[in-house]
């Protein structure tokens, strides 16, 4: 990393003011390379580029198992040349990452073009992984409107793919309502597939996550609004969809575009979803092969596309 290479310590107040990195090594960081400690209220300069080959992130190219990140801001771009994990605070992360509010408003990028697992915070969160949010209001936007996310495969405006623990079930100061982990990014694009607004793919749950990105788009394979594949075990709890969800060759939803474990009490509102090249299209998701329950669209939901069945909940179903 700019500041330390590997820190089982406390870093605080730390600034990356440069360009840093190269395309052709791993673990990289703009605070530190690799983190078991603490790392809190670091930031990196917009207009800086962040690079590296893989595990390439904002603050943190691996955030390992005990390790924190909390409070601190990437503004600067991060690109990836390799294969895997890319993201915007943490490449890899098997620790916790408590995260603010991103209203900077500062355009900048996070990809991979030939990465799999590319997210807004962290590019792949492992089964140790938590991603929570700290703030006053109702709703923590941790990936602001200025940010691109773009990758090959598993893309996510939080996380590319997740295996841990994406948001939780919490209150606001005044005790009444949930506190929501929420993306508010400006592109979110998989050329490849599995493109989700939250998760790219998740083998982990996501509670209290809501999506307010311009586009979720994938150029062939699944897109979904929270993500484009909830797998087999998994749950989806309380989560909303408020941005628009396409892919060009494949299926796309507003909450997941293939549904094979639990989706509960989830909404779509004001979305336009849109597929080409299937036959099923849904409001909540598109394939469903496990349970959804109390989840619906609300006002301003359009499907488009070349299917033939269209479903306000799923195009189709072989589950519950």
């Amino acid at each position: 990393g700019c500041v330390v290479g590997l820190t089982a310590g406390r870093v605080t107040r730390c600034s990356l003011r440069q360009n840093f990195g190269s395309a052709a090594l791993n673990y990289i960081g703009g605070i530190a390379g690799i983190n078991t400690g603490t790392i809190e209220s670091c930031t990196t300069e917009q207009n800086k580029t962040i690079s590296g080959n893989s595990n390439i992130g904002g603050i943190v190219g691996w955030n390992l198992n005990g390790g924190t990140l909390t409070g601190n801001q990437s503004l600067a771009n991060v690109s990836a040349s390799g294969n895997c994990a890319v993201g915007g605070i943490a490449g890899r992360n098997n620790g916790n990452l408590v995260l603010i509010n991103d209203n900077s408003g500062v355009s900048r990028s996070v990809s991979g073009t030939n990465a799999s697992g590319v997210g807004g915070i962290a590019g792949i969160n492992e089964a140790g992984g938590t991603l929570t949010v700290t703030g006053t209001s109702n709703e923590i936007d941790a990936v602001g409107n200025g940010v691109s996310v773009i990758g090959l495969e598993r893309v996510g405006g939080i996380v590319g793919v997740n295996r841990g623990t994406v948001g939780h079930t919490g209150v606001s100061t005044s005790e009444t309502s949930e506190k929501y982990l929420a993306s508010r990014a400006k592109l979110v694009r998989a050329s490849r597939g599995y493109a989700g607004g939250i998760v790219g793919e998740t083998h982990g749950d996501i509670t209290c996550a809501v999506n307010r990105s311009v586009s979720v788009t994938a150029d062939e394979g699944y897109a979904g609004g929270i993500t484009a594949v909830n797998n087999k075990g998994q749950a989806i709890r309380s989560c909303k969809n408020f941005g628009n969800v396409s892919s060009s060759k494949g299926y796309a939803s507003g909450i997941a575009a293939h549904n094979a474990g639990t989706i509960t009490d989830c909404v779509v509102k004001g979305a336009e979803i849109q597929s080409i090249g299937v036959n099923e299209i849904g409001a909540i998701t598109a394939e469903n092969a496990g349970t959804i329950l109390s989840s619906s669209p609300e006002a301003g939901v359009v499907l488009k596309g070349e299917a033939l069945v269209f479903g306000g909940v799923t195009g189709s179903n072989r589950g519950t």
